[in-house]
């Protein structure tokens, strides 16, 4: 049986399950997008400051960038938190 769909409009559970899963699909894509762009900047800034590569990075090193990038993450995903449901 074919879903009759018009653009605007959901005649149908499943294509409203559909809009709502194409949903989740485009906050997690943006806040993994956001978060590659947390992470260059951080990058940037530790390798400027360590004045090495991130692969040159002691163990020290790599968990200070670690536990600031989670630090930025929290505040990216509370901008999200009312429109993410984790089953």
């Amino acid at each position: 049986m074919e879903e009759i769909v018009k653009i605007g409009d959901v005649y149908s559970e499943q294509i409203r399950d559909l809009s709502y899963l194409h949903d989740v699909i485009f906050i997690n894509s943006q806040l993994h997008a956001e978060g590659d762009m947390i992470m260059i900047k951080l990058r940037a800034e530790y390798e400027k400051k360590y004045n090495k590569n991130l692969r040159d990075f002691n163990v020290f090193e790599i968990e200070a960038l670690k536990k600031e990038f989670r630090e930025e993450m929290e505040n990216v995903y509370r901008k999200y938190e009312d429109r993410i449901e984790i089953r």
